[in-house]
């Protein structure tokens, strides 16, 4: 994301983006029972590169392996075998390679890294499953998309993270917001949200409904870098030993972008995910 000048009292997009990963609530998304929560900046998983991105674990501790799987799954190879296995459906060798379209020996490795790693297991017939369960915990992924200007194209690249995300969200500052208000229905219909902003707070125009990633291998891609901030020593995790009840509602703004850094007291809501 390229940074832009300060203009009428507006942040520069860079400043933005370093609000929104400075004020976020700790518990945003929800972070339930034995739930932690990473947050991560310019997260690329070849669908575009979302500003902010933030990933909510259904698990407290870091997974066994983890590290293992997520440089394995990084891989968009890796990532594409494991998105065409099922664990009650075994494939066979010769569908993935045409599913997949890898050639023989890198499918072999791939594989083998897979049933190493625990994520896959081989039946007595050669067949492959997808492991279920905890091998590889799933997390909520939310994408955000932060735009001075530009609705258009702030929309098109949101829609790209929906390739990966549950929901995607465009940020902008209200007073350049018209455009993108008059075409809401297009954020409605394309699953985005839309959130605005100015000096006095902010207000979601529009919150997305969750929706599963359209494409589940660039999901495992977005797990697998997920999962490598989230076992990572200097990682911004937040468990529920540390965070505080929030949520969101369509009509009240989130604490994260109404509230100045500089102010000691942000505005109360209420809300629902």
């Amino acid at each position: 994301m390229q940074a832009t000048t300060e203009h009428h009292g507006y942040l520069r997009e860079e400043e933005l983006v370093e609000r929104l990963m400075a004020t976020i609530p700790e518990r945003w998304p929800h972070v339930g029972r034995a739930r932690s929560a990473v947050l991560m900046r310019e997260v690329d998983c070849y669908q575009g590169r979302a500003d902010v991105v933030r990933a909510v674990f259904p698990v407290s501790r870091c997974p066994r392996r983890a590290n293992e799987i997520s440089e394995l799954l990084v891989h968009p190879s890796a990532a594409r075998v494991l998105a065409r296995l099922h664990a009650r459906a075994p494939r066979s060798e010769t569908f993935l390679e045409g599913a997949t379209g890898l050639s023989r020996p890198v499918l072999r490795q791939r594989i083998r890294q897979l049933v190493d790693s625990g994520l896959v297991r081989a039946t007595s017939r050669g067949l492959l499953l997808r492991r279920a369960g905890g091998a590889m915990p799933e997390p909520e992924i939310w994408s955000f998309e932060a735009k001075l200007s530009k609705w258009r194209r702030a929309l098109y690249q949101a829609m790209q993270y929906r390739g990966f995300s549950h929901r995607a969200v465009v940020v902008m500052p209200a007073n350049r917001a018209a455009a993108a208000l008059a075409n809401l229905e297009r954020f409605r219909r394309l699953g985005v949200g839309l959130v605005l902003r100015d000096a006095a707070g902010c207000r979601v125009a529009h919150w997305p409904p969750k929706t599963a990633p359209f494409s589940r291998a660039l999901f495992n891609i977005a797990v697998g870098r997920a999962l490598g901030a989230f076992c990572s020593p200097g990682d911004r995790r937040q468990t529920p030993a540390t965070a505080r009840n929030s949520s969101i509602a369509s009509n009240h703004c989130p604490r994260w972008l109404a509230s100045d850094p500089a102010s000691k007291a942000a505005p109360a809501f209420s809300s629902r995910a």
